[in-house]
């Protein structure tokens, strides 16, 4: 039986909690707020997720902060608007809509995304699927239930009761968008960061806050920091959902199986980053490697084991787009008397 990634695309994209529960541990080291007199950031929700610009400013800039802050917000709100399944005038309502009966004209950002989601099913080995039906248990879901006419710029459901879901993969696509608009106005450096998803350039490649890959033992904190192979260059680096603590953020009751560790992944493209990031939550170690290099764009991660254990290996590697360094805690000095 082949998996369907729909509940864990849903979990990425909403970043949601089981019912009643509480998310008890410490924020993640990037979501944390900076300070400083050169730092400015935004934090906004969209497509069911947390979101932060976070900008280093030069005095130089081409425009105030806030409105740079705005244009990047805009953007990545924008896209939101054309996904969203609740708003009646977005691509994605109007092709629930319309499923199994007629297809359906969509913007150039909706129809690259369905290119991308088709290309994810193949090199997934179908795994990754962001259709579904409500209600069919999981062994009985089709494939991947999405036709695409390029030329017409036109897509359709095939069956009737199918449903849609782009948020899991869309937040790296929207973090592209957003560093491009960022990357017009002269700053020193800027970030996109959603959930577990992180894109820098400029200065914030160079932050150790962000480039950093969360303490399994020690959550909230940075057990390594990663060093980009182009310090300054764009940069992407995404963390599986399994380094959240589980327990907290996914339904007990769902059916998957996911990793009792971490995997953290770098390459090339955002929506691919992202697209690997939640993946490789649901894939076994030994399957991880060999699946992120096949074919194009090129991805690297290395992952560990387990959350919460004395000792923690990393496996894998990053290169050749970074070098991941242990950050070194000095133990603790014993009070006097003690």
């Amino acid at each position: 039986m082949r998996i369907l990634v729909l509940v864990l695309l849903i979990a990425l994209g909403s970043g949601g909690c089981a019912s009643g529960s509480k998310n008890l541990t410490p924020r993640r080291p990037w979501e944390k707020v900076f300070k400083g007199p050169s730092i400015r950031e935004e934090r906004f929700t969209s497509m069911g997720s947390p979101f932060v610009i976070r900008i280093w400013l030069t005095g130089a800039e081409r425009a105030a902060p806030d409105r740079i802050l705005e244009e990047a917000r805009q953007s990545i709100e924008a896209l939101h608007a054309k996904i969203d399944p609740e708003s009646e005038s977005s691509d994605v309502f109007r092709l629930q809509e319309a499923a199994g009966k007629d297809w359906v004209q969509v913007s150039p950002e909706v129809l690259e995304l369905g290119q991308l989601a088709q290309q994810m099913w193949r090199r997934s080995d179908a795994m990754f699927n962001i259709t579904y039906r409500p209600g069919v248990a999981p062994e009985n879901q089709k494939g991947l239930d999405l036709e695409i006419d390029p030329p017409g710029k036109r897509m359709k459901l095939q069956t009737v009761i199918t449903k849609i879901n782009f948020f899991g993969m869309a937040r790296g696509y929207a973090a592209d968008r957003a560093l491009a608009r960022l990357a017009r106005h002269g700053l020193a450096g800027y970030a996109v960061i959603a959930g577990g998803f992180v894109a820098a350039a400029g200065k914030a490649t160079e932050n150790p806050h962000l480039m950093c890959i969360e303490n399994p033992k020690r959550l909230g904190t940075c057990g390594y920091v990663v060093k980009p192979a182009r310090p300054g260059g764009v940069f992407y680096l995404g963390s599986s959902a399994s380094l959240e603590r589980k327990a907290n953020i996914y339904n007990p009751n769902d059916f998957w199986k996911y990793r009792k560790g971490g995997v953290i992944v770098t390459g090339t493209s955002g929506v691919w980053v992202q697209y690997a990031a939640t993946i490789s939550a649901v894939m076994q170690d030994l399957v991880i490697g060999k699946f992120l290099m096949q074919g194009e764009p090129k991805l690297a991660a290395v992952f560990f084991q387990e959350v919460g254990t004395t000792d923690v290996t990393l496996s894998g590697r990053l290169e050749p787009f970074a070098r991941v360094e242990e950050v070194k805690v000095a133990p603790r000095r014993k009070s006097a008397g003690s």
